[in-house]
């Protein structure tokens, strides 16, 4: 298995409990966590801060504690209670204000922090009204910069609040939060940490700018934007288990040590899924620190599109069509540090990539999600079937051949939207053909489940969405096909609406 380079530590609801399966946490959406779209967006400079109507200058954040001058008075701790900020976002004045301020206990371990704080801030606008900033009740954490599509701006007057995640009825027992005010909490600051990591080892950053860039880094990850573009594909609560550049767990392969696939977390079912880095980028925005993941594993390429998942295809080059670009698992460990890896996350994969076959001599086409995935350095899927050597890619050029994501067979029941999906089903008729149906579809004559691994995962079937991909059942002269279609260039016809693909981060804002 190769060298566990530390003991770790599994982050699991409020209590830190010894492991070697890195930091089990997480995700989320939102770089702030906030009650409001408006409330991520507004902008806030510490020389908006007021007291008593009066300017608190200069105001600055050290090491996570907001500090301030006022007339005469040096304000920090509780005496900021009181203080208030503003921001136009939209043409419209935002006002915030702290109505509390203690010292901060991590949520995770439920240890105190030397230097933290933690603010109970509330909100109001003239349109969109009034209340806390944090959902649940929840404290905010004050961090410094400002983020703008993917990138953490050094900017010595820009600042935000990121709210922590809160206690809630869920399996883990905490709720929501933004990612930023996560990664401060599992250690990873934009400043040098002074303070141990939940595992009582050191910070891994000894400077500046590799403290912020572990935390882009972070940030990056927790939401799941590979591409450092600001878009994340994730849902809030989905976890992950990671490892930094001082602790990975690699393998040997030969004599070469690679980053450890798995099995991690306290389940065992967190597997390898991208290398995490940083890097400094200067535009018309300012100066500041983009992460993005370096490369992805064929098991995370298996649930995306063939056409890529970046709005710039250079950020992150898919070497399912680009040969040259490299999956995770072809590089070595040393490769990966050499070019700035600073996380390694592992995923437990809840969602799955649906995807289209067609057999080589009957033309019979076969969609599923359950495959197998060549493991030399060539990009080859084949079906899980027993004749799956039988199917190719369909790529007649009707629709992708990536139909689109859908909930794996081991998603967790306390998943959002899994209340609205259908088991969707593999049947076969023995002869060698195939069809795959949402649950509650009809069952052609001759047709029975394709064995005891027929479940292919799960599909959205709640209330009509006007965005994601429409699943289809299609039929020509008694041959089934399951597909996003449009089929009928090839004579197929339209025989039901089976439910929808919506992208994984879309679950949370499915009705």
């Amino acid at each position: 298995m190769g060298v566990v380079l530390c003991t770790a530590f599994v982050l699991l609801a409020t209590s830190a409990q010894a492991a070697n399966g890195g930091y089990q946490s997480q995700q989320g959406t939102h770089l702030r966590g906030t009650v409001a779209e408006l409330l991520e967006q507004v902008p806030l400079q510490l020389s908006s801060a007021r007291f008593k109507g009066l300017p608190v200058s200069p105001a600055w954040i050290d090491q996570g504690q907001l500090l301030g001058q006022w007339q005469t008075e040096f304000l920090s701790g509780e005496k900021l209670i009181g203080v208030g900020f503003s921001g136009m976002y939209n043409g419209e004045k935002v006002a915030l204000q702290i109505v509390d301020a203690r010292p901060h206990v991590n949520v995770y371990t439920g240890l105190k922090s030397a230097t933290l704080w933690e603010y109970q801030v509330v909100w109001e606008s003239p349109t969109a009204g009034k209340g806390e900033l944090c959902p649940g009740s929840a404290p905010a954490l004050v961090l410094p910069g400002r983020w703008g599509a993917g990138v953490l701006y050094e900017d010595r007057d820009a600042f935000f609040f990121a709210c922590l995640p809160h206690k809630a009825e869920t399996e883990s027992g905490l709720d929501k939060g933004g990612v930023t005010a996560k990664c401060v909490e599992w250690g990873y600051t934009p400043w040098v940490n002074p303070e141990p990591m939940p595992d009582g080892s050191p910070s891994p950053a000894t400077t500046s700018d590799e403290a912020k860039r572990y935390h882009a880094s972070c940030a990056t990850m927790a939401s799941a934007d590979y591409c450092g573009e600001g878009r994340p594909n994730t849902v809030n609560g989905t976890p992950l288990v990671m490892f930094n550049a001082k602790n990975v767990v690699t393998q040997l392969v030969g004599t070469t040590p690679y980053v450890a696939s798995g099995p991690f977390g306290s389940g065992a079912d967190f597997f390898f899924e991208t290398a995490w880095a940083a890097s400094q980028v200067k535009d018309t925005q300012g100066y500041g620190w983009r992460a993005k993941a370096l490369c992805l594993t064929k098991k995370r390429w298996s649930t995306l599109p063939l056409n890529g998942t970046c709005l710039n295809p250079t950020n992150l080059p898919d070497p399912r069509t680009q040969r040259q670009a490299p999956f995770c698992e072809s590089l070595s460990a040393s490769q990966l540090l050499s070019q700035g890896a600073m996380l390694f996350s592992y995923s437990s994969y809840i969602d799955a990539g649906l995807y289209r076959f067609k057999h080589k001599v009957t033309g019979e086409l076969l969609t599923t999600a359950s495959l197998n995935i060549s493991p030399s350095g060539a990009f080859v899927y084949v079906p899980k079937v027993p004749n799956g050597n039988d199917y190719v890619l369909d790529t007649t050029g009707v629709s992708s051949v990536y139909e689109g994501p859908i909930l794996s067979p081991s998603v967790p029941a306390t998943f959002p939207g899994l209340a609205d999906a259908r088991p969707l089903w593999r049947y076969t008729d023995g002869l060698g053909r195939y069809v795959t149906l949402v649950e509650g579809t009809g069952v052609p004559a001759g047709f029975v489940p394709d064995g005891a691994n027929a479940l292919e995962g799960y599909v959205y079937v709640g209330k009509a969405l006007s965005g994601p991909p429409e699943l289809h059942l299609w039929e020509r002269s008694g041959s089934y096909a399951t597909s996003t279609g449009p089929l009928g260039t090839l004579s197929y016809h339209d025989v039901a609406l089976m439910g929808f693909l919506p992208s994984l981060s879309d679950y949370d804002q499915l009705p």
